[in-house]
């Protein structure tokens, strides 16, 4: 049997229709979009509460966060876990450095009950005592494991590279971290926990009129402070060209670069996606077929569009022996000039668009990945429609569209860097080559 007949060509065609929802803002501000997605009798559930990093003390967001839901006024975190282990329900809360993120998964038939729940742990949450000190405790351990991943201090620390006016940035302070009082974390859910500017999505097996009342119902006792809600703009991010961290003794180097990208909402996203992922968004991209398959310098490497402090950048990191940190640098920057200078081809943007199709796709096929995906999209700004649109808009993007894009934002020149390794075994020659390669 031949390889072909194995694989068959993906499906790039396939056409993704919303399901039926509800989409209603609450009286106290809330955004609540409920979803009828009946394939099994379940429900998930996902809150975000804007907080972006560049307004709050990382250390108090990230305690407020591990805290947040394990104990409240009427409940102990003991009667906390029985209440959701006798339903089958999991709540887990986050601070992904833009939001305080809440989601639940439940069976169907508890959805009055978690969202009552939930509604007790946004009004009348405890932060004192033995919850406290396990959020310490866990944030504590965080802290300490992101300190030992060369990935994660990379990109903290090209965060700072790039965005010198951020008084806050990166990993919380250990110190301050045990510092944290359940006074000072009340004050602070006081002022950021609060539904104004939130957005709850609701996917399960119920009819989604009948889930946006039960939220309703359970939610409006969420009244937002007097003061209106207001974040002040983040630090410009500015070009910063290349930081070296000291890593001794490590016999790797992580390399990571940062350029400013479009906006989810502009126009020209979609084409810019399709040469992100023919750079370095799949196993067949330039990237990884250069410097993984032919040449063997990498471990692994890739390129993506994210958010950062609320503007999408560009990312591209690769892991590689120190001894080959030059060489992957220099043929990252070529690639960046090849991409610019050869735009990609209708082969390479059809197998691109085909891919992204397919993971779009396969993301919406649960409840879960679908409650997650209208998260993400109502987060950046987009109509909820964006799931049926995004995928047709790709299969429309033109080569031309694809080169204007990659020209714009994909320049060697547009990006800053990170490299994070042995400080003299990469040698002062690195300057050098990023002085003379990346302009």
């Amino acid at each position: 049997m031949t390889q072909s007949a194995l694989l068959p060509e993906p499906d790039g065609d396939q056409h993704f229709a919303l399901p039926p929802f509800v989409d209603t803002c609450l009286s106290n501000g809330l955004r609540v979009v409920t979803v009828h997605a009946p394939s099994v009798p379940m429900a998930e559930i996902r809150l975000a509460i804007p907080l972006p990093a560049h307004t709050v003390d990382p250390a108090a967001a990230s305690v407020l966060a591990a805290a947040l839901g394990r104990c409240t006024a009427r409940h102990t975190p003991e009667q906390m876990d029985d209440i959701l282990g006798r339903r089958g329900a999991t709540l887990d809360v986050s601070w992904t450095g833009s939001q305080l993120t809440v989601n639940c998964s439940l069976p169907q038939q508890y959805l009055a009950d978690l969202l009552a729940l939930l509604s007790e742990v946004l009004t009348a949450p405890a932060y004192g005592g033995a919850a406290g000190r396990a959020a310490i405790r866990k944030v504590v351990g965080h802290v300490r494991a992101r300190a030992a991943q060369p990935a994660a201090m990379a990109r903290d620390a090209l965060q700072r590279h790039c965005c010198p006016g951020l008084s806050t940035s990166g990993p919380p302070d250990e110190a301050a971290v045990t510092a944290m009082t359940a006074e000072q974390l009340s004050a602070l859910h006081g002022k950021v926990v609060r539904p104004d500017g939130a957005y709850l999505v609701v996917v399960g097996s119920a009819d989604p009129a009948a889930t946006a009342g039960a939220a309703a119902s359970a939610l409006e006792a969420w009244r937002p402070p007097p003061s209106p809600r207001s974040f002040a703009p983040p630090p410009p991010m500015t070009s910063a060209g290349l930081h070296v961290i000291d890593r001794p003794n490590a016999t790797q180097t992580h390399i990571t670069l940062m350029a400013p990208a479009a906006a989810r909402i502009d126009a020209v996203f979609p084409a810019l996606s399709i040469g992100n992922c023919v750079l370095g968004g799949f196993f067949s991209s330039r990237l990884f077929t250069r410097l993984r398959e032919d040449t063997g310098l990498v471990y692994q490497v890739e390129s993506s569009i994210e958010d950062v402090l609320g503007r999408q950048v560009g990312f591209i990191e690769s892991a590689t022996a120190t001894e080959s940190a030059p060489r992957a640098l220099g043929e990252i920057s070529q690639a960046l000039r090849r991409l610019c200078d050869d735009p990609p081809s209708a082969k390479e943007i059809h197998a691109a668009g085909t891919y992204m199709t397919g993971i779009t796709s396969i993301g919406q096929t649960s409840q879960a990945g679908m409650a997650s995906t209208l998260a993400g999209v109502i987060g950046y700004s987009l109509p909820l429609t964006w799931l049926a649109d995004f995928p047709e808009q790709l299969r429309s993007v033109s080569p031309q569209q694809v080169s204007d894009a990659v020209r714009r934002y994909y320049r060697p020149a547009a990006f800053s860097g990170v490299l994070v390794g042995q400080h003299g075994a990469l040698g002062d020659d690195i300057r050098a080559l990023w002085d003379e390669s990346w302009k």
